[in-house]
């Protein structure tokens, strides 16, 4: 599979949760960590379909992201990702993570 090919789910601050939201057997949980910052957060990532590689929030306009990639596989039925890239936070999580990049972070929207 080619960079391009890797999948990406783009979710917006409003699909963030502070707790493992319920599926009801739609949708995949996703734990999204961000050590650098101190947080965790939970998304649902999609149902049908191969699982995110990356998971970016994009906000509103355009001009930050924070992406997290996977990191293991499934436990306990929820997806790990770790933060790996936040240019809100001026290179702070990158430098953190290892600077760790992939160029289908910033596929096109």
């Amino acid at each position: 599979m080619t960079e391009q090919e890797r999948p990406v789910l783009h979710v917006r601050p409003e699909d963030l949760q502070n707790t493992p939201p319920v599926t009801a057997g739609v949708g995949r949980v996703a734990q999204l960590s961000s050590a650098g910052l101190g947080s965790t957060s939970y998304v649902i990532a999609g149902g049908e379909g191969p699982v995110p590689e990356w998971i970016v929030l994009d906000y509103p306009g355009g001009h930050h992201e924070r992406a997290w990639r996977r990191v293991r596989p499934c436990t306990e039925g929820v997806l790990s990702y770790t933060l790996v890239e936040d240019d809100s936070s001026s290179g702070y999580v990158t430098a953190l993570a290892g600077g760790v990049r992939d160029p289908a972070v910033r596929s096109p929207r």
